[in-house]
């Protein structure tokens, strides 16, 4: 019976739906695309975990400046906000920041009192993570805004330590300059 359908329909009738589904399915796509791209971008950070601290770090680590000195105008203290866990401060976030946004994530940071020289729970500065993921302009950037080179505990040692151990000859060569200039 099916076929007998077919038959009578014409073939451009079937070409013109076949093409309109593909069209339908493909506007459908790009809309979710879009949506995604829009969720991710604009409410993450309000919808991940709901947590003020939480909404700095992401802030940060993504490289969102204008909003995370609109937040931190609001509530300055949470410059120098810790997760729980970990004990990392926003600055420790620096070394996943897009790196032409480091500069300004740091200075933003630093206007609101974040301090440059904090430790996490495990004894290490942002300055520690930066050198050591080989993270240039954020090791700039920190070093500018202050960080001691040989900030540390006796375990993990310091920056200029962790950049010899993992990062890259070019780091540890300036933090020994910084701390040569700083301590001569």
């Amino acid at each position: 019976m099916m076929w007998v359908f077919r038959s009578l329909v014409p073939k451009q009738v079937t070409a013109r739906n076949k093409r309109m589904k593909k069209e339908t399915l493909i506007f459908g796509l790009v809309v979710c695309a879009i949506v995604l791209t829009a969720l991710t971008y604009y409410l993450a950070p309000r919808l991940y975990y709901g947590r003020a601290w939480d909404n700095v770090h992401l802030l940060v680590r993504w490289g969102h400046a204008n909003r995370l000195d609109d937040l931190l105008d609001g509530n300055p203290a949470l410059a120098n906000a810790r997760r729980p866990g970990d004990g990392n401060a926003p600055l420790h976030m620096i070394i996943a920041t897009p790196p032409d946004e480091v500069a300004r994530i740091v200075e933003i940071l630093m206007h609101h009192g974040a301090d440059v020289n904090a430790v996490n729970g495990a004894g290490v500065t942002a300055l520690h993570y930066a050198a050591g993921e080989g993270k240039l302009e954020a090791v700039k950037a920190l070093l500018r805004a202050g960080a001691d080179p040989y900030a540390g505990d006796p375990f993990m040692g310091s920056a200029i330590d962790e950049a010899e151990r993992y990062g890259t000859p070019e780091i540890a060569e300036l933090l020994r300059a910084a701390a040569a200039e700083n301590n001569p």
